[in-house]
């Protein structure tokens, strides 16, 4: 069944730059056994199968964004849904001013690397769910979603479950993502999609104005350890200057990251885009290298600290003042969280005993301090951000394992 859609992605691949031949392997039972043309009549999830196409070029040309106009401008509730492609692109204004004009609601695409939509605009309703039935109900109500410069999804678990998603109109400068999608996908340059399109649309007046989301609740201190992630989050949020650039691996405490930490400003948040641990250590390094003048933090779990510990060692021979914040939670929690989603319990060696991150941290030659009571957290964040070389803070929280999903068990 999976024939089909493998040689409408390879045709889609082939026609777009630099454009050539693309092999298709299949073995050679399949051609035995494949029943039908399922796997493209699957592709209604995403608008039916009239709505496939790649319209590739460097630039969005005229014609392309005249159909993704006549797209949006027929659509009742379109929605966007913003990923890390528009912050590499340099694209945040020309992409709020877009939203505003069509007076559509904006979603940061799922397990999104970058940010790049400001989250205390009256538009920003969060993050898609990374889950499909979730992401799906999010967007309950939108019978169009524009995507720009995102996957079309990237999904962590299977979520079982029905899901209706609207019509999707995909914007990436990534072909092998276009050929992916089942949508009208451009190639292109997404700064360059959104000015073009703002040439071409009218403000729009929503019958029903989008609600801003909630500002974020305050978490009162417990009496004493552990420290709930909540509120972890939400000193890091006060602690933050307001240039500060966040560098994240911590997957088990998203939830409560994005609720707590607004991203307001470009190239502000960096995270993994394969899933991959062992991203932000290193990478929070090379960003402060880059960035002198910018605060950097980086909030890492304590299982994602031990794949690249050894960044704190170039932190400190190359002067780079990062404060380098560990979630020690002491487990592989997201793995848990994972196998608790699948119906799984008791999940054995998902314990983390024993490692002492302040005498890894002191062998490389980097500050460090262990941060046990709720009462401590704001004081030593505050001064962390404010240090001239790299500090470690090893932060004990709660170890209870967190959901996968918002609102799953």
């Amino acid at each position: 069944e999976d024939v089909p859609a493998a040689i409408d992605r390879a045709w889609a691949l082939a026609r777009t730059p630099p454009q050539g031949p693309t092999f298709v392997s299949i073995p050679s039972g399949d051609w035995d056994t494949a029943e039908g043309d399922s796997a493209v009549e699957g592709g209604a999830a995403a608008g039916g199968p009239e709505w496939r196409d790649v319209l590739a070029g460097s630039e969005a040309g005229e014609d392309a964004l005249d159909r993704v106009a006549e797209r949006i401008e027929a659509a009742r509730a379109p929605a966007l849904i913003v990923g890390g492609g528009v912050d590499q692109a340099g694209a945040w204004d020309a992409v709020a001013e877009l939203a505003e004009r069509l007076g559509a609601p904006v979603w940061t695409a799922p397990q999104a690397p970058r940010v790049g939509f400001a989250e205390d605009h009256p538009l920003y309703q969060g993050h898609l769910a990374p889950g499909r039935v979730s992401a799906a109900a999010q967007l309950a109500g939108c019978d169009l979603a524009l995507v720009l410069g995102a996957p079309v999804f990237a999904f962590l678990p299977y979520e079982p479950g029905e899901a209706a998603f609207p019509h999707i109109v995909h914007v990436t400068d990534d072909p092998g993502e276009a050929a992916r999608s089942r949508a009208l996908s451009v190639v292109a340059d997404v700064g360059s999609v959104a000015l073009g399109l703002l040439e071409r649309m009218r403000p729009r007046f929503p019958a029903q104005p989008v609600a801003p989301r909630p500002r974020p609740a305050p978490v009162d201190a417990p009496a004493a350890g552990p420290i709930p992630p909540a509120f972890l989050m939400a000193a890091l949020a006060r602690a933050l200057p307001e240039d500060a650039i966040l560098v994240e691996e911590s997957p088990s405490n998203r939830n409560d990251l994005r609720t707590q930490v607004w991203i307001r400003r470009p190239a502000s948040f960096f995270a993994t885009a394969s899933g991959g641990l062992g991203f932000a250590m290193p990478a929070a390094v090379g960003i402060k290298l880059a960035c002198p003048e910018r605060a950097v933090a980086c909030l890492v779990g304590d299982g994602s600290a031990l794949y690249a510990a050894q960044a704190l060692w170039s932190a400190v021979r190359l002067g780079t003042a990062v404060t380098f914040v560990i979630v020690n939670n002491g487990r592989y929690a997201i793995l848990e969280s994972a196998a608790r989603f699948a119906g799984i319990e008791g999940l054995p060696s998902m314990e983390l005993p024993g490692v002492d991150f302040l005498s890894l941290a002191a062998s490389f030659g980097c500050h460090a301090a262990r941060i046990a009571e709720p009462a401590e957290l704001p004081g030593a964040l505050s001064a962390a951000m404010r240090s001239s070389v790299p500090v470690l803070l090893d932060v004990v929280t709660d170890p209870a394992p967190v959901p996968l999903l918002t609102g799953a068990p």
